[in-house]
């Protein structure tokens, strides 16, 4: 009996220490410390390779690392010791990164969105990033991709190998000129916020009238196309343009379409650190076009983004003949209708069947000084009983609104509430989570999924006509709720 209770006494005692040992292992971090941009992570994505025509670059001293399915590269490193013929250099008091090849080049300014491809001022969602790791010296990393496909080589990313491939193609000895547009105007760009009003003075050839000119604009990469009819680049080219806001404009290019019989000038818009969209105005006489230029939240006090979710090649979710992506778009133009008879600007991240990047949606908030986001889903399930309401938001979005009353969590309540009165529909609570849209916005962001698609009887209901004006109403009586706060 002893033996037994001595037995006994050894496996409590055995098993009082192994929890604190598997504790103890649970709490061993994984994962490598760097700091990027000045702020210290534990990253735990891939540490990648890289190779040039076949052959593995030895990289381990700075490896290459992902962020945002983005590889991210120590070009300089790659270019010492395998690419002869491409120069990388840094200006610190001009915060631009270069690298070039014949006459390839690409441009990238510190804390600023807008790169130069070949000469070509362009918005994207990619910037350098600084990395320091084991305490020594950092360097700056750039997108894999974007850099060596402009300079004319092919790049691939090995998800297996954790290797970015880089290869001379047969078109690598042609390669491509500079832009065919001219460079009407250039200021590059400027890292320091400052006034983003002012105008745009632009002298018109002789004989263009009104109807002669056609103006569209693109907020997500801060560009206006001004199309004149007929080929006016010499005109263009030698103008003398009235520029009034230097912080607004920072790169104007002219080129001849033959095929549609117009001069487009290209106007790109200047930008703070996370790509301020420009709102404008434009003014045409018989021989002057003047855009002005305001930031969304100087023209409009109350500012919201509508987000379809999904678009194009990007279906979402696809029951019984249904595609979410077109629900989702119909209850936001819905719910855009009534916001906009209240008076409140309305902004669309899509507006009809195209995809816009998950990060450029998110980032849209904060470019154009939005109140609130709210993104429309419909959900799925591979239970085919599931159905019901839910709202999510990401508890790493502290933001508030320009008011300061309003927060992610106020809104996702509010707007659950108010839909499960509305519809009826199952209640399957509000939920945090790290969306993108969420996430990363720079404003208070929900999520809505607002019925299951897998469901055959909810889809019926979901795609009539009651429920989806119901949903509209409740989810614009809701935000107009919230700008009462």
């Amino acid at each position: 009996m002893k033996k037994i209770l001595a037995f006994m006494a050894a496996l409590c005692l055995l098993a009082a220490v192994l929890p604190s040992v598997d504790m103890k292992a649970a709490a061993k971090e994984t994962g490598v410390k760097i700091v990027v941009d000045g702020e210290e992570v534990l990253y735990d994505g891939s540490v990648g390779k890289f190779s040039f025509n076949g052959k593995e670059v030895n990289i381990k001293k700075t490896p290459t690392y992902v962020f945002d399915d983005t590889a991210y590269i120590n070009i300089k490193k790659i270019v010492l010791k395998a690419l002869p013929d491409v120069t990388y250099s840094y200006s610190k008091k001009l915060g631009r990164i270069r690298v070039t090849r014949g006459n390839c080049s690409i441009e990238f300014y510190i804390d600023s969105p807008i790169i130069y491809k070949n000469g070509k001022a362009e918005y994207s969602r990619v910037a350098p990033k600084f990395i320091e790791q084991d305490g020594k010296a950092g360097n700056y990393y750039l997108p894999g991709r974007l850099v060596f496909e402009t300079l004319g080589y092919s790049y691939t990313w090995d998800s297996d190998k954790k290797m970015s491939i880089v290869k001379e193609t047969t078109a690598t000895g042609k390669l491509y000129e500079l832009h065919k547009s001219g460079v009407v105007l250039d200021n590059k760009v400027r890292t320091s916020e400052g006034s983003f009003n002012g105008s745009l003075k632009i002298k018109l050839p002789d004989g263009i009238s009104k109807e002669d000119i056609t103006i569209t604009d693109d907020v997500y990469k801060n560009l206006i196309c001004v199309s004149v009819r007929g080929n006016h680049t010499d005109f263009f080219e030698s103008l003398k343009i009235k520029n009034k806001c230097e912080n607004c404009v920072l790169q104007i290019r002219d080129e001849y379409r033959i095929e549609d019989d117009v001069t487009v000038l290209t106007i790109v818009t200047q930008t703070d650190k996370i790509g301020l969209c420009l709102l404008h105005k434009d003014e045409i006489t018989d021989s002057t076009l003047t855009i002005t230029f305001n930031k969304a939240s100087d023209l409009y006090d109350k500012i919201i983004i509508l987000d379809a979710g999904h678009g194009d090649t990007d279906p979402g979710t696809q029951n019984f003949g249904i595609d979410e992506k077109d629900c989702n778009l119909i209850i936001i133009k819905l719910v855009g209708k009534i916001l906009e008879k209240e008076g409140i600007k309305v902004f669309y991240s899509r507006f009809d069947d195209t995809l816009i990047p998950l990060r450029d949606r998110a980032y849209l908030g904060g470019r154009l000084d939005a109140d609130m986001f709210v993104s429309v889903h419909h959900n799925a399930n591979n239970s085919p009983e599931k159905n019901g309401t839910s709202v999510y938001y990401s508890l790493n979005n502290p933001n508030v609104s320009r008011g300061g009353a309003v927060t992610s969590e106020l809104m996702a309540g509010t707007i659950q509430a108010d839909l499960l009165e509305a519809l009826g529909t199952n209640d399957m609570n509000v939920l945090t989570t790290d969306f993108s849209v969420t996430k990363y916005n720079n404003v208070p962001a929900v999520l809505i999924e607002l019925s299951f698609l897998s469901n055959p009887e909810e889809c019926a209901r979901s795609i009539t006509d009651e429920f989806r004006v119901a949903a509209a109403q409740s989810i614009a009586q809701s935000i107009l709720k919230l700008y009462q706060k």
